[in-house]
């Protein structure tokens, strides 16, 4: 008899969760919005209850086979207004203008949008509608806490532009995963086997509770044998936490996050043994602090820490240059950091008082690099666009050269003054190259490059009207060592 009872309990427990979650989804579908680029550029731009109301998101498929490109989104509410979260790979390859740029609504009303702020370094945007949202659209609420292994979760969104309103379940297999497949999306994942596919990127990830657990960024690509295979059961979504966090910073700091600026360049040596099959192995057992911008905070240290190794950053062990990376993306500006040092022999630790990276301190870290260290010259031409006269090299720190990908000599173009189009990374398998309208965005994608060894620049001859743009790659070493750098 109580074998009976159970059975029938545990019957009736999962029918009502079945109900339950069903219901809490169909309130979450009206938050969630597709995300459509009308025309897009080549390079990229470098940068919140219905009821059964829900049923109307299937009565018939969305067209956008006008467009270039879509992924996902979902609207939150921040003071009234509401604002649509998705990720910065979604919208960034938008062309610039009113216009270019769309959300649809759970029935297909179109809203004009545009990009209110972002980060590349996360993929993570924050869009504001130009059309006033409609009352079908609700919003939906980050979680506050940390995801559980093993808890439920639930991915909605477009898959292939062809299906929206999309739902997979699946379970939290991981958190805190880092991604090192490109320059973006790199820390704080959560690793989930809720399956998502192209077009799911920038949807959210559910709790049964209806909170935002995290935003679908990435599946999980395994290169077999010339083939790519698709590994459905590893998918990635950037945790609430770290989403939440990055929102509030674009809102409250004009479209942009807050990080802490040092004035350091940390770098770490690798070498290639596998005779050009990308076999790296590191030469410098630990980063090494291998340059200080003068007039930064650390450049007025009282010692001089060029040439000092890091073991330690706010009492955290360090292994290599992602460990910096991962430890210095934790603070924010006016807390101070303390790093673990070893200057010829002796530990010690040495805490530096940071300011905040900005658009003078970003400028700061492109003339660092090209001007001071390789004797390149840049200046801005009246139409703002960077203009880069490339030097052989400073004799004083020639430890850097300007290369293409088919000679490791150096690519001498003295005299000759080239507009800066784009920069990035200009890899053979998926080049990743954003638009460059000033000193700050280049010191920006410098950035983002210097964890990979090389940055490219496409290049347009100033003077000559019939120019065909070129692309260079300049590796950070200027040889065959591969020089992984920050800049802090």
């Amino acid at each position: 008899m109580n074998k009976i009872f159970i059975i029938i309990l545990l019957l009736f427990s999962t029918s009502a969760y079945a109900q339950d979650i069903s219901d809490i989804l169909e309130k979450a579908l009206s938050g969630v919005v597709t995300v459509a680029v009308i025309e897009s550029n080549e390079e990229k731009e470098l940068l919140g209850s219905k009821g059964n109301e829900s049923k109307i998101a299937y009565e018939k498929a969305l067209d956008l086979s006008n467009f270039a490109t879509s992924g996902s989104g979902f609207v939150i509410e921040r003071e009234g207004k509401k604002y649509v979260v998705t990720n910065a790979h979604v919208v960034e390859s938008a062309k610039s203008g009113e216009g270019n740029l769309v959300v649809f609504s759970i029935n297909r009303t179109r809203y004009a949008v545009k990009i209110l702020g972002g980060d590349t370094f996360y993929d993570l945007a924050l869009l504001e509608f130009i059309t006033p949202p409609g009352n079908e659209i609700s919003t939906l609420n980050f979680r506050q806490g940390e995801a559980r292994i093993g808890e439920r979760v639930y991915a909605i969104g477009n898959p292939m532009g062809e299906f929206p309103y999309s739902v997979s379940d699946g379970i939290i297999s991981a958190r805190n995963r880092i991604r090192d497949v490109g320059p973006t999306g790199k820390f704080g994942f959560l690793q989930t086997t809720a399956t998502v596919i192209w077009g799911n990127s920038g949807g959210p990830l559910i709790d049964d509770k209806g909170l935002v657990t995290g935003i679908n960024s990435q599946i999980y690509i395994m290169p077999i044998e010339g083939q790519i295979m698709i590994q459905p059961q590893i998918n990635f979504a950037l945790e609430a936490p770290v989403a939440q966090r990055i929102v509030n910073d674009i809102l409250s700091n004009n479209g942009l996050v807050r990080r802490v600026f040092l004035g350091l360049e940390f770098s770490q040596a690798y070498e290639d043994y596998s005779y050009g099959k990308g076999l790296w192995i590191a030469t410098d057992s630990l980063p090494v602090i291998t340059g200080v911008i003068p007039g930064s905070p650390s450049a007025s240290c009282a010692i001089d820490l060029t040439g000092c190794i890091v073991m330690g950053v706010n009492g955290t062990t360090i292994g290599n240059i992602e460990d910096i990376l991962g430890e210095i993306e934790k603070m924010s500006p006016g807390q101070d950091i303390t790093l673990t040092i070893n200057k010829t022999g002796e530990i010690q630790d040495i805490t530096i008082y940071p300011g905040e990276m900005g658009s003078p301190q970003l400028t700061s870290v492109c003339r660092y690099f090209f001007e001071m260290e390789n004797g390149a010259t840049l200046s801005t031409g009246p139409g703002q666009e960077v203009i880069f006269t490339a030097g052989s090299g400073n004799p004083a720190n020639n430890n850097t050269g300007y290369s293409t990908k088919k000679s490791s000599g150096l690519f001498n173009i003295s005299n000759q003054e080239k507009i800066i189009v784009s920069a990035g990374l200009n890899s053979d398998k998926e080049p990743m190259m954003w638009r460059i309208r000033s000193l700050t965005d280049l010191g920006a994608v410098l950035r983002l490059c210097g964890p990979y060894g090389f940055i490219s620049l496409k290049l347009l001859d100033r003077n000559s009207a019939e120019a065909v743009p070129e692309t260079i790659d300049i590796s950070l070493s200027g040889g065959t060592t591969l020089k992984k750098t920050l800049w802090y």
